[in-house]
Formats: structure tokens, sequence, C-alpha cells
């Protein structure tokens, strides 16, 4: 069974805006309306049990309940309009509004002679008016049958009188969204080609997720992380690796060029540059045999992947002095010094409570901040729904048209962003007020949210050092800063 809780600001405005228009204003003045939010019940993982309000199995974004003599001698009001809240947030503000007005159109004061009817209680007696029209039907039978079938009959009576109102003949980008639509599946690209029957050598190792992930996150080149896309993309994409690699995607600002990797264009003019050795030696564990390592290593323009490479011989029970003296030559090549690469923590929405990371939100202006916690909250193990609503709400009331349209593309799986995503912001939003040192050196020199910066600098009064850290961030933003969206 769904939950029911008092409505959001933009419902309630949304409410009182229909409310006040003409053809509602006086026909309902002596109607008492309720208004509640409706969201789905949860299992025992926090996964939605079903659809908020839905009609025949079908996800619906509101309706009215007309409530018992009963309730209203107990003081409940005459009617209660239930939004989706759900997918509220999918909506933008003139939707939402329409979907009000849709359910206080279908609230119909009874009359008599031109006059309401009262009930025992002098309350007006209310129905639900009847829809104007309904079309239902399956595609396979309008297909199959014609113009012999009810739902092509029905849909041609609708075109035929209200043609102009229902189906305007809008230009694709004009076209409302489908707020109703599952996400689409992903499918692998042409990214598949790369590999086998190109020519190439150069496949995916045999590393298990987890520690790929791991490694990924400490990945620095371009060259490198791109060549493990194209590895990863030319046998069955794994989620998780797919996953790490866009978050280290959009924090070196590099789509464009993973999108080339995506569709198999890499290697048109100007063709990208690629690291495929070091993805090979990335992907694959620490006990390669010699003659892998002879092919690789001298390839590899990767240093802090040859610093693995030496570190892992180094640990060997028996190293072999030829390999780590080839790593060593290779790192001299480079121009770096033999150690590790400093970890990296791999960009995660933080620990703050959900009722205080509402609030935050709400305070926000900064639709990269809002479009960084939005990613890094989709990619929970756990997605808490209304913090992704209230992320949709707050680009509501800022009006960010923009910002919704990339929301609903990270919620596809895509990163093809109007908006740049500020994932440092993000991971400071979401964190309390004892976030670790190590998190706080890797964000806040990449943050550019300055509102985010302040709230960490209160949290961090009592704290010496790290202030020195924000401060002099916040003086770099102090100039207006490139790629920054702040409205």
């Amino acid at each position: 069974m769904p939950t029911f809780e008092d409505p959001s600001n933009t419902m309630e405005d949304a409410f009182q805006a229909v409310r006040a228009l003409d053809c509602h204003r006086d026909r309902l003045a002596d109607v008492k309306i309720a208004v509640f939010s409706a969201h789905a019940s949860r299992d025992d993982d926090d996964e939605p049990r079903g659809e908020a309000l839905a009609r025949n199995g079908v996800p619906i974004l509101g309706k009215i309940r007309i409530s018992s003599l009963e309730d209203r001698a107990e003081g409940m009001a005459d009617v209660r309009v239930l939004l989706n809240g759900d997918r509220w947030g999918q909506l933008s503000a003139a939707m939402q509004r329409a979907v009000v007005d849709s359910c206080l159109t279908s609230i119909e004061v009874r009359q008599k002679d031109g006059a309401p009817l009262l009930d025992d209680e002098g309350r007006p007696k209310l129905q639900q008016r009847k829809w104007d029209f309904e079309l239902v039907g399956f595609h396979e039978v309008a297909v199959r049958n014609g113009a012999s079938s009810v739902e092509v009959h029905n849909f041609q009576v609708l075109f035929d009188e209200h043609g102009q109102t229902y189906l305007p003949l809008l230009a694709p980008d004009e076209r409302p969204v489908n707020y109703l639509a599952t996400a689409p599946k992903r499918t692998r690209t042409k990214a598949k080609e790369i590999t086998k029957g190109s020519g190439s050598t150069h496949e995916r190792g045999p590393l298990a997720s987890a520690p790929l992930v791991a490694r990924i996150s400490h990945l620095t080149s371009p060259a490198t992380i791109l060549a493990v896309a194209k590895l990863e993309l030319a046998k069955k994409p794994r989620g998780p690796v797919i996953k790490e690699i866009k978050a280290r995607v959009l924090e070196l600002a590099i789509l464009p060029a993973f999108i080339r990797v995506e569709k198999g264009e890499d290697q048109q003019d100007p063709p990208l540059e690629l690291d495929l050795d070091a993805a090979v030696l990335v992907t694959s564990p620490a006990d390669l045999d010699i003659s892998t390592l002879d092919r690789l290593v001298p390839e590899c323009r990767d240093a802090t992947v040859l610093g693995w490479i030496l570190d892992d011989e180094r640990a060997r029970e028996e190293p072999r002095p030829e390999v780590a003296e080839v790593v060593e030559r290779c790192l001299r090549e480079l121009g770096a010094t033999v150690v590790n690469a400093a970890p990296r923590p791999t960009p995660k929405s933080g620990n703050v409570p959900e009722t205080v990371l509402r609030a935050r939100i709400g305070k926000l202006d900064s639709s990269d901040t809002l479009l960084g916690i939005y990613i890094l909250e989709v990619q929970r193990k756990k997605t808490r729904v209304r913090i992704t609503n209230a992320l949709r709400e707050r680009a509501t009331e800022l009006d960010l048209g923009t910002l919704h349209a990339d929301m609903t593309e990270v919620d596809g799986g895509g990163h093809k962003f109007t908006n740049m995503p500020d994932l440092a912001a993000g991971v400071l939003a979401t964190s309390d007020d004892a976030v670790d040192d190590r998190t706080l050196d890797a964000n806040v020199p990449e943050c550019r949210d300055a509102n985010v910066l302040r709230w960490v600098l209160e949290a961090l009064a009592d704290r010496d050092g790290l202030t020195d850290l924000v401060n002099e961030r916040l003086a770099q933003l102090a100039a207006p800063q490139p790629g920054a969206t702040i409205h």
C-alpha cells in the first residue's frame, strides 16, 4: 500500500495557482480540498513495491478521492487530491499545474435547479466527473486489423474532432517528455569492433570487476582511461566498470572523446590518443608472463600503470630482475619517479542524513552542483527516491529545464549533458561535518561552488590547516570561473 505525506512546496504552489483559475475559483469555493503526496511502499532493501499511483497497472500522476459522509463529519476535507510523489519531480512546472488542473476538473458539485446540493453536514455533495474520452487498446491489434479495430476507430474519432488540440505538429525537440516511459535498455555500441576483426592484438585482460574498478579510480591519464573504455566495450561491458569509467570521464572533462570511443569513431580524423598497452596492463592481474610484459611495457606511456607493475614485481616471492630493469628504464624515459600513484578517492555520495541533505538541496542554486549530487545519488547501491525527487523539485523551483533533461540523461545511463556536473561539490555537499581529510584534499581544489565551500569552512572551524585549503579555493573562485553554470 502506498504511503501519503504532506505535499511538497512545488505541489502546494501548483495547487494554489490552479485553484485560483477562473474555471475553479468560484465553482469550488465551498469545497474543502486537501493535497497529499503519494509514495510507493518500500521493501526491506528500500526499493519501491510497484507504483505510488496506478490505474489498471499503468502509472498515473494524480487522482482524487471524495470523502464519505462519516469522514466529513469527523472533520476531514471533502476531497483529497493525491499526487504521485515518486514521479512529481520529473515534471516541468507547467506539467505539474496541468496534473492538478486535471484533478480539480474531475471534481463535480452536484446541483439541482442551478443550486448546489448539500449533505446532512451542510457540505456540498460531490461526484467524480466522467472522462470526456479514454483511449485504451493494444497496438498489435491496431496493426493487424487497421481501421477495423476499435483502437484505430477511437483514435480516428478523437483526431477528427480535436486533432489540432491533441496532435499538434510539434518539432521533435518541442515534444513533451514521456515521463511514464521506462528507461531504455543500454545496447552494445560500435566500440565492439575495436579489437577482433580490426587487426588489433589488444584485448581486455581477465582482471575481475572489483579490483579493476579500484584501479580505474586512480587513473589520471585520459589516453589510458579511454583505452580501458575501448577494451571494456569490445566485450560484454560490465556495469560497475563502465560506471567507474564514466565517473573518471566526467572528472577529467573528456566526454566528447569518450563518446567517440563508444561509437567506434576514435580512429577517425583526428584520431584519439589511446594507450592500449597501458589498458591491457590495467585490466590484467599481477601474474603476467615475461613475454606479455616484454610486449606491453616498452610501449606503455602511463607512469602510474608502470609503477603498479614495478610494485607488483617487487612484491613477488621471487622477483624477476629482468622485468624490474625494463620497467625502471621505461619510467626513466618518461621522466617519472618510481612510486605508486597517490590514492584518489572515487567520487561517492557522502553520509549526511537524508533529512539534512534535502534541506541543503533547497539552498543550492548551481545546476552543476545539483547535477553532481544527482549523479552520485544514482550511483549509490540503493538510490534514495526522496533525494532524487528533491533534486528534481529544486530544478523546477529554479526553472532549470536543461537540468531536468540532464537528470533524465543520467536515468537512462547516458552522459551527454548540457551542464557540467560538479562532482566535487556533490561529494562535499553530501558529506557530514566529520568528513575525512583525504576527501577534503581530493575535492576542495576541484569544487566550483562557493556556497558549498562556505558550508565546509563553517564545519572546519576547529580543524586547523584545512581551512587554508578552503580559503585558497574560495579566493580562486572570486573571479568568474569558465565552465561553471551558476543560476
